[in-house]
């Protein structure tokens, strides 16, 4: 059954999170070795434990 109600905290784990870098929608992490990790689709490059961090919601 489903509620139409639905809590924020349900809400904010549907939203992609934002790119440390710049702020935008973050949709995938793609990453081409150890240290090359990169935001799509705004392109920053971002460090091996901020890759994680996308991981971990």
């Amino acid at each position: 059954m489903c509620s139409e109600n639905s809590s924020d905290e349900n809400t904010e784990s549907l939203s992609p999170p934002d790119c440390p870098v710049c702020g935008a929608p973050v949709l995938l992490v793609v990453t081409r070795g150890p240290e090359s990790h990169e935001c799509r689709p705004c392109g920053c490059s971002v460090g091996l434990e901020t890759a994680r961090d996308f991981f971990d919601r």
